[in-house]
């Protein structure tokens, strides 16, 4: 007869709904393993039941399983029965647990995926089962991650305490008239703790959620958000202004720790200036050295310690004119660049990858800097170029030809085709026999100069042939922008004042390269997409040199060749022999010969 073997059944679920249901998931696990068990010659069902309702797979740190765990220990069970994914759904528990039972010399069994783990065998499979369930669990919180990700960024949201002055309706917070009534749209005076400065708070708040439905088009227009939510134009442009706060300002705000505006009056009349009040806000400069200077007198020092990183950094132009929060950088951009106006301005753009050809990503020519593309479907590609290279404007051809070619789908039509407008800025002379420094290109009829094909045009702004080298020298948005690649470096925060003046986004791209702002990683990939860049333009320096200095040597054979050609005809002009002339010059009598036919 065989000996009896007591079998424990373990069963688990990960929430508690439905306990008082007459047949649930436990129940259902239990019958699964109470069938097996009965299949078994000797096998006994222990009446005792290790049961973990709602409690996660993802740690040990579970009540019946820790009891099922002291038996073991006493010699009470000699095999567990369990589904594989209801034990844990992390590989390094399941080994850890069935590790602990072979100890113990307690056999394991999972009823579900059938495999004994007294087999090597069935611990291979055990190993690679729990594996499985791990990389499932993972794969779940990486959706759920992606998902809550993606609805933020669509202004919904998502949970946690509600900030005060709001209710949530449909994942969207919605003002509560009541409680924004409470302060009377008046800030409070924040503690020595640092308590959080709710109407502050709030107003940021309400900026990053207009900016992002805006952009969205959920409303057209600020007319049409101010309407939806009965607040005046002038009050919601003011708080969108919010959202260009230097960055140091904003996390002050939300972490409780309020800047205390310097005011001048206060500090002459030895007063303690007051903390920062909502209407202190209502007009804040646009350049953010500006306002660290009005909220914290920091602009001496921050302009000692800072400088303005250089934006022909690769690394540093994708991050002002290809992020989503600069967004309105690159409208204005292109919008200034390509004189575009009335009914053909852009409005919004969505990024597009900067990969053209996925099958050769390893190579440089094919990503471009910024892909993106406007609302009527023209396509925009802008490339910043420092190293000299031979043959770039093919380049933009091959990079604009491959973003014509990307908007093909099968079954598509050619009419739908979109035009593609490329812009490079170069630090390099790149049409020599040009003399202006921005050139648009188009295609043309050869004869009547009719512009029939429109879907593929080029502008090239080459900074060398740049003439302006002082500020006040600017005439126009396009000249600020190029004196913005050209010499953002090397400008003071004086001369960034008469630059700016009213062309805020301009500031907002001088706000983007002040050093002080980034993190240490940030200024690390800056630095080693600098040396990456000066070691190109090295490379490519000296291969030039080399070619000029094999030009020179082929000018010179070419010269001389020239001169014993003239040096030739002369002499046959005065009829000398073919013979002599051929002696005299070194040439080949045949070629002699058709210079005297000739």
């Amino acid at each position: 007869m065989c000996k009896e073997v007591r079998c424990a059944i373990y069963t688990r679920k990960s929430n508690e709904d439905g306990p008082e249901q007459k047949f649930n998931s436990l129940d259902a696990q239990r019958v699964a393993c109470e069938k097996y068990i009965k299949s078994r010659e000797g096998w006994v069902a222990l009446a005792k039941k290790y049961d973990d309702g709602g409690f996660s797979g993802s740690n040990l740190n579970r009540p019946a399983i820790k009891e099922l765990f002291e038996d073991v220990k006493a010699g009470e069970v000699d095999c567990v029965v369990v589904t594989l994914d209801r034990l844990s759904r992390e590989t390094k528990d399941s080994i850890e647990v069935t590790s602990f039972f072979r100890r113990h010399r307690v056999n394991f069994v999972a009823v579900t995926q059938i495999f004994d783990n007294n087999t090597p065998m069935g611990k291979f499979v055990q190993t690679v089962l729990s594996g499985a369930a791990q990389l499932e669990r993972e794969m779940i919180v990486e959706r759920v991650k992606n998902k809550i990700a993606t609805s933020k960024e669509q202004g919904l949201w998502m949970g946690g305490t509600l900030p005060l002055g709001y209710d949530v309706k449909d994942k969207e917070l919605i003002i509560n008239e009541k409680e924004a009534k409470t302060k009377g749209n008046k800030c409070t005076v924040v503690e020595p703790e640092g308590k959080t400065n709710n109407a502050l708070l709030r107003a940021v708040v309400r900026a990053h959620l207009w900016k992002r439905q805006l952009e969205a088009g959920k409303y057209r227009s600020v007319k049409e958000l101010s309407t939806k939510i009965k607040i005046s134009m002038r009050r919601i442009q003011q708080i969108l202004r919010l959202n260009y706060l230097a960055p140091k300002i904003k996390e002050d705000i939300v972490n409780g720790r309020q800047p205390t505006p310097k005011i001048k009056e206060d500090i002459v009349n030895g007063r303690q200036p007051s903390n920062l009040r909502l209407a202190d806000l209502r007009e804040i400069p646009m350049l953010w050295s500006e306002q660290l200077e009005k909220f914290y007198g920091l602009t001496k020092f921050v302009m000692g310690l800072s400088k303005f990183l250089d934006p022909k950094n690769n690394y540093a132009f994708r991050r002002i004119f290809g992020t989503e929060k600069n967004k309105d950088i690159l409208i204005h951009f292109l919008n200034d660049v390509l004189n575009l106006t009335g009914e053909a301005k852009i409005k919004n753009v969505q990024f597009l990858s900067p990969i053209q050809n996925p099958d050769i990503t390893a190579k440089k020519e094919s990503i471009v800097d910024v892909l993106c593309r406007d609302s009527a479907g023209v396509q925009f590609i802008c490339e910043m170029q420092v190293a000299r290279t031979t043959g770039f404007e093919k380049r933009a051809q091959y990079y604009a030809a491959g973003a014509y070619f990307s908007q093909a789908d099968v079954g598509g039509k050619y009419q739908d085709l979109k035009e593609v407008i490329f812009i490079a800025i170069t630090d390099f002379v790149l049409f020599p026999k040009k003399a202006a420094y921005k050139s648009d290109h188009v295609t043309l009829d050869k004869v009547t100069h009719e512009h029939d094909l429109k879907d593929f045009s080029f502008t090239f702004i080459e900074l060398p042939k740049f003439p302006k080298t002082k500020e006040d020298q600017l005439e126009s948005i396009v000249e600020k922008w190029i004196y913005f690649f050209k010499y953002a470096s090397e400008t003071s925060e004086e001369d960034l004042k008469k630059i700016v003046g009213s062309d805020e986004i301009i500031g907002r791209a001088y706000n983007e390269l002040i050093e002080y702002n980034w993190t240490r990683e940030e200024r690390t990939i800056y630095q080693q997409a600098k040396k990456n860049e000066d070691d190109n333009v090295s490379c490519l320096n000296q291969k030039f040199n080399e070619g000029k200095i094999e030009g020179k040597i082929e000018g010179k054979i070419e010269g001389k060749i020239e001169g014993k050609i003239e040096v030739a005809k002369n002499l046959l002009k005065v009829g000398v022999s073919v013979d002599l002339v051929a002696e005299s010059t070194g040439l080949p009598k045949d070629e002699i010969e058709q210079l005297k036919k000739k």
